[in-house]
């Protein structure tokens, strides 16, 4: 991709390359899979997409960063709502923010290394920082964006992090090493990233439910008030339905299974369809749709969720699943209340923002992210652009 401060964000090239769907799920093979996944698609943009950037920029351009957003099971976010009553008034300091945020970091690295080490993740067990952001503060009860130099009896504080394994962390750096060496390796997390998005595509809801669906997982965040207050995964995703459909009918490939899942769901099916291909997908899409709901089930006990989803998925599979929890009707308030509607996240929403170069369908996760990369890029100008106003 090419950043131009006059410009939107081009994609100059785009590849995809999927997980194998193996028969069975086997756990231990995730992070070997992924990195030979990861080296595959890192050998084609050095074979394919530079010379399309040397091609656009008219001359031969070395790769600066490298940006890599990861959903579960390698992240493991959470938030923190803090909230500190003082003896007298207290002015908040850069220091006082410091010490609160490098210490509930410790505290959350340690707890997600301890569990990693306790489910036996032998390769995994060591976590490091991968996202850390202030979503909101207030003092003395009102909503502050800049609390330092507020002197507050009372201060409140929604803190946003994740981690990554270091096993991981290292791998990636190997591989991008090898083909891009000095380059720098920036690690985010996908809830992160696509809660930024979609808080900047739809600023007037300040309330809502992210869903984005992996090869995997599932990953479920709750939104309110304009911050991630729990979030949630359970293994079933895209290929789960695939692994079941080729369990359930012989000869079929993860592609052709992929086929007749959109089909089945926008209700293309034709009468050459057979009955044990609709069962076997009927099956599968309420098991799926089963653990959606007992996750919002879960999510309800503690909070009054939004009625709003909005739903990432890879290979044009966002309308399947955003029908499946559409459809459903989930009345999670309660019997007589407003049902959960579901919408897809479809590249066509950030055409404004990203640019796709050939006239290609920009991938919908690469086009979220390279959203979320621009708009911190243009936060941070801002943020210096302040500092020498203010110097």
């Amino acid at each position: 991709m090419a950043f131009d401060d006059n410009e939107k964000p081009a994609v100059l090239y785009q590849t995809r390359h999927v997980f194998p769907v193996d028969s069975r799920l086997d756990n231990t093979r995730f992070l070997p899979t992924m990195t030979e996944t990861l080296s595959l698609a890192i050998d084609d943009i050095a074979e394919r997409g530079m010379p399309r950037l040397e091609t656009y920029a008219g001359r031969r351009l070395p790769i600066k960063r490298i940006m890599c957003v990861f959903s579960s099971p390698w992240d493991v976010a959470t938030t923190r709502s803090l909230h500190f009553k003082f003896e007298r008034p207290f002015t908040i300091t850069p220091t006082f923010m410091n010490d609160v945020i490098s210490y509930e970091t410790r505290n959350f690295l340690a707890v997600v290394s301890k569990e990693a080490d306790a489910a036996k993740m032998a390769t995994e067990r060591k976590h490091i920082l991968a996202g850390r952001d202030i979503l909101k503060t207030a003092v003395n009860g009102y909503p502050v964006h800049f609390p330092v130099g507020r002197v507050a009896d009372d201060f409140e504080m929604t803190l946003f992090l994740s981690a990554l394994p270091l096993a991981l962390n290292k791998s990636v750096e190997r591989l991008c090493g090898k083909q891009f060496p000095g380059a720098s390796l920036e690690l985010y997390s996908a809830t992160g990233v696509y809660f930024s998005v979609l808080r900047r595509l739809f600023p007037e809801e300040r309330s809502f439910i992210i869903t984005h669906i992996g090869g995997e997982t599932t990953d479920v965040s709750v939104v309110k008030e304009n911050a991630i207050t729990e979030t949630i995964s359970f293994p079933l995703g895209r290929n789960f339905v695939i692994r079941r459909l080729m369990s359930e009918i012989s000869g079929v490939t993860p592609s052709v299974a992929l086929s007749m899942i959109n089909v089945h769901s926008n209700g293309d099916a034709g009468p050459k369809m057979s009955q044990k291909l609709q069962d076997a997908l009927s099956q599968v899409e309420s098991d799926w749709i089963g653990l959606f709901s007992d996750s919002m089930h879960d999510f309800a006990k503690d909070f009054f969720l939004p009625t709003r989803v909005f739903v990432l998925a890879g290979d044009n599979a966002a309308d399947t699943f955003a029908g499946l929890i559409t459809n459903r009707r989930l009345p999670i308030r309660g019997p007589g209340t407003p049902p959960i509607v579901a919408e897809a996240i479809h590249p066509s929403l950030l055409r404004n923002v990203v640019t796709c170069a050939a006239g290609e369908e920009c991938d919908p996760f690469l086009s979220a992210e390279i959203f979320f990369l621009n708009s911190e890029k243009s936060e941070q100008k801002k943020y210096f652009e302040r500092k020498l106003a203010n110097a």
